[in-house]
C-alpha cells in the first residue's frame, strides 16, 4: 500500500494516558515545591536532570546546593560539600530529602520539563500522543486481516447478543476466546462490543514471509 489507511484515533486512550501522565506529574511536583520554597534554591533545569535528581535524591539534593549556594565559597582547589553547605544555610536537608524517597523518577519520565523546573505535558507531547494512539493499515496482508478480524468480531458480537450482553467483569471463558482470536473489546452506544486490533494483526504479520503465507491462505477463501 502507498499510502496508510487511518482505522482508529483512540482518542480516549490518549485522553487517558494524558491524564495519567499528568497525575504522575502533579505528585513529583508537590515535592518539587518543598525543594524549591528554600530561598535561592535553583529550579532544575532540563528534564534530564529532573530525573537524575529523581532518580538519586541524596546526590542530587547536594549538587543543587552547591549550584544555588557555593559561589561564595568555590575557590577551585576545593570540592564543596553539599550537607557541610546545608548547614550554613539552615537548610534542612535531611527534611527535604525524606520527601524524595519514595518518587520514582519511572512515572514521569515522558513528562515535560517547565521553566520554573515543573513536570508538565506540553502541546507538542500531547499532539504526540494523540498521534501515537492512532491505528492505521499500512499493508495489503494488514488490509485483508483487518477486514477478516472485523468480520469475526462482528458476527460474536452478534451472536452473543442474541443468548447474552457482554458486560464487565468478563467470564474467565471470554476473555480467554478473545484473547485467542486477537479480538479486544470497546464502547460503542454504551454497549461493549468486540473489535478488530491491527496491534494484534501487525504482531502476527511481522515478517514479508508470514504476511505471503497468509496472503496466499487468504486468496484460497475468495
Amino acid at each position: 500500500m502507498e499510502t496508510r489507511t487511518l482505522i482508529a484515533t483512540n482518542a480516549d486512550k490518549a485522553e487517558r494516558k494524558i491524564k495519567t501522565m499528568l497525575e504522575s506529574a502533579r505528585v513529583v511536583n508537590e515535592k518539587l515545591s518543598i525543594l524549591y520554597e528554600v530561598e535561592g534554591m535553583e529550579p532544575l533545569k532540563s528534564k534530564e536532570e529532573a530525573i537524575e535528581f529523581l532518580r538519586d535524591p541524596a546526590t542530587g539534593l547536594e549538587k543543587k546546593i552547591v549550584e544555588s549556594f557555593g559561589g561564595d565559597f568555590n575557590s577551585g582547589k576545593r570540592k564543596l560539600n553539599g550537607k557541610v553547605l546545608a548547614g550554613l544555610y539552615n537548610i534542612p536537608f535531611d527534611d527535604i530529602l525524606s520527601n524524595f524517597r519514595h518518587i520514582s523518577y519511572a512515572t514521569v519520565t515522558n513528562c515535560d520539563l517547565d521553566k520554573k523546573g515543573f513536570f508538565t505535558v506540553n502541546k507538542e507531547t500531547e499532539t504526540a500522543i494523540y498521534e501515537e494512539m492512532k491505528d492505521y493499515i499500512e499493508s495489503e496482508a494488514e488490509e485483508k486481516a483487518f477486514q477478516l478480524q472485523k468480520d469475526m468480531a462482528d458476527a460474536v458480537t452478534n451472536y452473543i447478543k442474541v443468548f447474552d450482553k457482554l458486560e464487565f467483569p468478563l467470564y474467565e471463558n471470554q476473555r480467554a476466546a478473545f484473547e485467542y482470536l486477537g479480538i479486544e473489546t470497546g464502547l460503542k452506544d454504551g454497549e461493549i462490543i468486540l473489535q478488530p486490533d491491527i496491534r494484534y494483526i501487525r504482531r502476527r504479520l511481522n515478517d514479508e514471509s508470514k504476511q505471503k503465507t497468509f496472503l496466499e491462505r487468504v486468496k484460497k477463501f475468495n
